[in-house]
């Protein structure tokens, strides 16, 4: 099973496939997690542990395609550039850059997590028409500002997806999105490990149960304008730092002190947005106080302008012109059983 997001790039992908499938005849290069500004994040499928890392785990006979340095020096071999494991990380990955198509690209083993992470949010996407394109223009006004650099950057700021849950949370909190996660029964979890460093792996369960959309679920279409006008104002004056928190399973927004039922550590960083799985996880916790203040600075800056000054959307958000002319994907949502 191969995923991907372009047709152009089924012959790429499948040559990463064949790379690792050459040594590691036994794994499947499974999903994309995300495809933004030229980078791709794969994830190869590990057939035997469809529930990840569970208390039935032997940690120390896992295969040897979750060595990192192993997998880097495969695909070294194979002609990937700038290779770089990182095995250490809370997802252990490997980095590296495809000369043939210029691919920025990020490999990890087994992380189906994300991909369900990937699964909520389009779901999210086929039921609100316009959160798609909201999405892209919050990413390309944040991208130039420094403002979408969980990584790599000279100051640590904000992911695409915790940009995600943060809109998501918001057009909740204003009854413009629904709660896909509320008052189910667990039905489906995933285990993780949080540090595969330390000697004693801590195993977290997950629960990653949602409820399937259908054409009852559709909200009225988005006006990307007065989103983003609003999703400005939201975040450069309205929202509370210090005292709130950003949860679009149980909030969408909550005292801060409310979240030491999952862990008194959570609320400890300047922002709080939790992950709607992992729920001991802050997916921002290392944005800082320079860069919350950087985050409402331009919220404002971007509020005011479109309230007193004036300035069309055009003028704050390079490629905001594209956008409006680009039309959504249709999607074809089951009609809901009847009992």
């Amino acid at each position: 099973m191969l995923a991907f997001t372009r047709n152009g790039h089924r012959a790429h992908f499948f040559r990463i496939k064949e790379t690792i499938w050459r040594l590691f005849p036994k794994q499947d290069t499974g999903g994309v997690q995300d495809f933004s500004k030229g980078d791709l994040d794969l994830v190869v499928l590990d057939k035997n542990q469809p529930l990840g890392f569970s208390p039935d785990v032997d940690m120390k006979k896992l295969p040897a395609i979750y060595n990192m340095w192993r997998l880097a020096a495969i695909l070294s071999e194979a002609g990937f550039a700038n290779v770089q494991p990182v095995p250490y990380a809370s997802v252990p990955i490997v980095k590296f850059h495809d000369p043939q198509t210029q691919l920025s690209l990020d490999i990890n083993i087994n992380n189906r997590l994300g991909l369900m992470n990937s699964q909520l949010l389009r779901n999210y996407c086929d039921v609100l028409p316009g959160l798609r394109t909201a999405l892209v223009a919050i990413k390309l006004w944040a991208r130039p500002l420094g403002l979408n650099t969980p990584s790599g950057g000279p100051m640590t700021t904000f992911s695409t997806y915790a940009l995600a849950l943060m809109t998501l949370g918001w057009l909740q909190s204003r009854e413009l999105a629904p709660n896909l996660q509320g008052s189910l029964e667990t039905k489906e979890t995933f285990w993780i490990c949080r540090s595969m460093r330390a000697k004693r792996q801590s195993r977290v369960q997950c629960d990653v149960t949602f409820r399937e959309v259908t054409s009852l679920d559709c909200y009225p279409p988005l006006s990307l304008h007065d989103t983003l006008a609003d999703w400005f104002q939201f975040w450069g004056y309205t929202f509370d730092f210090e005292k709130q928190a950003l949860d679009i399973k149980e909030g969408p927004i909550c005292n801060r002190n409310d979240l030491a039922v999952l862990d008194p550590k959570l609320s400890e960083h300047q922002v709080c947005v939790i992950d709607p799985f992992f729920r001991l996880k802050n997916v921002t916790n290392s944005v800082g106080s320079v860069a919350l203040q950087k985050f409402r600075n331009e919220c404002r800056r971007a509020s005011d302008e479109i309230r007193i000054q004036k300035l069309s959307m055009a003028q704050i958000i390079d490629g905001y012109d594209l956008l409006e002319r680009l039309h959504e994907p249709k999607v074809d949502l089951r009609r809901p059983r009847r009992d």
